[in-house]
């Protein structure tokens, strides 16, 4: 007698946008291909090798974007109120400090700098006057901070590996 395969019950959210690829099943990470997620590998925020990941595209933006966006989502949500993710003209993260203060953090990966380089200043312009000092730059390249630095000089320009240290001093004002 042939034995039936056991019944695979999935409860991924698909809506999530990552998962790491340790903590998934094979017929998970399947699943996950299915609903239009990409494998790829990068170092998570406060790590320092690259894990292997499962994230939902998000056109236009590349993976490394998407993939900084939801660790720090992932990594931080905790200690802010009402985080949120934009995909349109608002920065890429914008949340609440425990007092209040609206915190924006504008990703860049630094592959269209030249080509935008106009857009992009008018775009840190615009983040500045609404954010005053509460608009970061965080890149995903560590060699674009001084690029960065020249476009937008009155912005804090930070790197992945500067973000715990920006949170662990947020609420310390």
């Amino acid at each position: 007698m042939k034995e039936e395969p056991e019944d695979i019950n999935i409860t991924l959210d698909v809506d999530k946008g990552l998962y790491y690829a340790k903590d998934l099943k094979y017929y998970e990470e399947q699943f996950l291909e299915l609903q239009g997620y990409q494998s790829a590998s990068f170092v998570p925020i406060g790590k320092i090798k690259q894990e292997e990941v499962w994230i939902k595209k998000t056109p236009p933006e590349s993976l490394s974007h998407t993939f900084l966006v939801l660790n720090i989502r992932d990594t931080f949500h905790k200690n802010v109120k009402n985080l949120r993710i934009a995909k349109t003209k608002e920065p890429d993260i914008v949340f609440e400090d425990l007092y209040g203060h609206p915190i924006a953090f504008e990703i860049e990966t630094g592959k269209g700098f030249t080509k935008h380089k106009q857009r992009l200043k008018e775009k840190f312009e615009i983040l500045r006057k609404k954010y005053k000092d509460n608009i970061h730059i965080i890149l995903t390249d560590t060699n674009q901070k001084r690029k960065y630095h020249t476009l937008a000089p009155k912005i804090n320009i930070m790197t992945r590996k500067d973000v715990p240290h920006f949170f662990k001093t947020l609420n310390k004002k």
